[in-house]
This record gives structure tokens, sequence and C-alpha cells, in this order.
């Protein structure tokens, strides 16, 4: 099964999670939104139930600002989620480094794709750790993509690693991202 980058909406709250689209096939699925899960030294990190305010304030303003660019498919919304450093790595696909790199491959696979609209996308969070200016999480997404109108939506359920950077104004981008579709969960 082939699996590609495909833009997915604006998206930047994963990127650390960066909305992204998984080719199924001929199926394109959205992913942008990926939580992932950090460890850091013990003594240094924050559980979820630690994190101030602020911090957990703009966290979750970024996974809101992910699920609604992977919904809207617009790749400048999702680019701007991510860090200018930020790195992608996706099943399958060459790691992305860059905002600018990560926008230009989204741009491309929807240029090739382009009636590919992403349908839902649900992301979960297990775990938050937060760490000075950096946050690691972890959890899954279910999400559907639907290839054109005469076609049935592609569903789809996948994991994610998600590292985020606190930017100099207090906000939150993605700052690196992994992601996969688990053996036991194929597209279809």
């Amino acid at each position: 099964m082939k699996r590609s980058l495909l833009l997915t909406g604006v998206t930047f709250l994963t990127g650390l999670a960066a909305g992204f689209l998984v080719r199924s096939g001929r199926s394109s699925v959205s992913l942008l939104a990926q939580t992932g899960h950090g460890s850091s030294n013990s003594n240094a990190a924050k559980s979820h139930a630690e994190t101030s305010g602020a911090d957990q304030s703009g966290i979750d303003q970024l996974r809101q600002e992910d699920i609604r660019a992977t919904l809207s498919g617009d790749v400048h919304q999702l680019a701007n989620l991510w860090d200018d450093d930020g790195v992608l790595m996706a099943p399958e696909a060459p790691t992305l480094v860059g905002r600018k790199a990560i926008e230009q491959e989204l741009q491309k696979d929807k240029d090739e794709n382009p009636e590919t609209k992403p349908v839902a996308y649900k992301p979960q969070w297990a775990d938050l750790q937060v760490a000075g200016d950096w946050a690691f999480e972890y959890g899954s997404f279910e999400a559907r993509t639907q290839d054109n109108a005469q076609k049935q939506p592609t569903s789809f359920q996948g994991r994610f690693l998600r590292v985020m950077k606190k930017q100099s104004d207090g906000s939150w981008k993605f700052s690196r991202i992994m992601w996969n579709l688990p053996a036991k969960s194929p597209a279809h």
C-alpha cells in the first residue's frame, strides 16, 4: 500500500501534527493532526495536569487549528502550524525538513490529487509532557478522505508522536511529527 503526504487543510496545532493526507492505493486520507508523546527528564517535564494554564491554552489552540486546517485542506494554513525548522516523518515518504519543504510537498500532493478532500479527522491525545519551551505528546487519530464525489470516503486510523516548540510570542508550533498507520488498521 503506497502512502504519501497530501494536503489536508489548515493545520498546525498538530503540526506537531501538520495537516496531511495519507494516500492509500488510490484513496487519499487526511492526517495532519497527530499527537505525539515526549519523554524528557522526569524532573523537568510537567504532565498534562501540571502544565501551566498559558501553555495548556496555547497547545490546545494549536490542536484546534490543526483540526480546522486539516479539514479545510488549505496548504498554507497547514504549513503555518509548523516551526521554521520543523521535521515531518510520514509512512513511505521522504523526511521533510523545514516549513517550506513541508508546504511544497503538501502543495504538490494537492495539485496531483485536486479532487481529494478530507471528510473527517478526529485526534485523541494520550499523553502530554511539557519541559520548558518544548512539549511532547502521542496519541491516535481516525480520519476519512474522499477522492471524488462519485467514490465512497476512505477511512483509516493512525498513531502519532509530536514535538511542539513554544514561539517567542508564546504560541506553540509543531517542531517534529512522526505518524504511521498500524499494520492491524489498514486503510479501507
